[in-house]
């Protein structure tokens, strides 16, 4: 963990200053979905003849306790994913994107803090009132018997994508992205095979302030490992956010993130059903040509499917 945060700020002190795009990026960090799908928001990059260049901190609490019959699954953990993508266009309508970084699993620190945090909003986490504080358990049992026991993981290197994507004119692109298994992480939590996902990007700006990007994806993953019997080829996903300047150059930000079902005839809802979740913050700039930073949390809007408790993320690009 300490390892991600001295790359980290490494790859801040290093980067060169070159404009931002629209909404940030965002793909689940449930290693339920993160072991099969490479399908994310992905977002509009504006045409220009540099680099483009960010990194993203997101550091999360998981929790799934479901128990039924024959099936159960526990996953009690806090994850943390470093990303750095470097992109550049190839020419007048197609650019190349690259994404690298570090990932790992623990039993972490939020817990206490998150349970005050859910009274205050006078939530009450059922799933995480089972659970002791601050210990990682990721446990699934299937109706035939199929059982899994997956260990922590300390901070490794994640699974690599490359993508190639095509402007079809200012305000609609798609992009191709390939997922490569190269995890040295603890079984699980990346991918097992390569995995494929195509997303189309739209963008309207309806007014000066207000800027609204949509997406929506399909991605293909052939079955492999220990759950393949469970697992679904196909998936899609989709998305709508939006960015408003309220103040100079700064803006509030909100996405809106659906991943179908990775699994079926689990009886575990946390594995058969889709995911939903809301990426929102702030995207600060002090300059028209300096980086923008991004701060932001990530919640659930339907905690029946591969949910998390919360992330918190961190960001900066150029």
């Amino acid at each position: 963990m300490r390892l991600a945060f001295i790359a980290w700020a490494l790859t801040l002190s290093r980067a060169p200053h070159l404009p931002a795009q629209g909404l940030p990026p965002w793909r689940p960090i449930n290693p339920i979905v993160t072991s099969r799908s490479v399908l994310g928001f992905i977002p509009l990059v504006d045409r220009d003849s540099g680099w483009k260049l960010d990194t993203f901190l997101d550091y999360g609490s998981l929790v799934e306790f479901t128990k039924r019959d024959h099936a159960q699954i526990v996953l009690d953990a806090e994850v943390l994913r470093l990303e750095t993508r470097v992109g550049r266009w190839i020419g007048r309508n197609t650019f190349v994107r690259a994404n690298v970084g570090l990932w790992g699993a623990y039993a972490g620190f939020l817990d206490p803090i998150l349970n005050r945090y859910h009274r205050l909003l006078g939530v009450d986490q059922l799933r995480r009132n089972d659970r002791p504080n601050d210990v990682f358990d990721y446990g699934i049992l299937l109706p035939d018997g199929t059982t899994v026991v997956r260990d922590r993981t300390g901070t490794a290197l994640a699974d690599v994508d490359v993508s190639v994507g095509v402007r079809h004119n200012e305000n609609l692109q798609t992009a191709l992205t390939v997922g490569l298994p190269v995890s040295t992480g603890t079984p699980g939590y990346g991918l097992e095979a390569v995995a494929v996902g195509v997303v189309t990007t739209a963008r309207s700006n309806p007014m000066g302030r207000l800027r609204l990007e949509a997406s929506g994806g399909l991605g293909i993953s052939p079955t492999a490992g220990e759950l393949e019997a469970w697992q679904r080829n196909v998936m899609v996903a989709a998305s709508a956010g939006g960015r408003f300047r309220f103040w100079g150059r700064q803006s509030i930000y909100a996405n809106v993130f659906y991943h179908s079902p990775l699994y079926h005839s689990t009886t575990l809802p946390a594995m058969d059903a889709g995911d939903v979740s809301l990426d929102a913050g702030f995207l600060l700039r002090s300059s028209d040509r300096g980086p923008e930073l991004v701060a932001g949390v990530v919640e659930d809007l339907y905690s029946v499917g591969p949910a998390v408790d919360l992330v918190i993320r961190l960001g900066v690009r150029w």
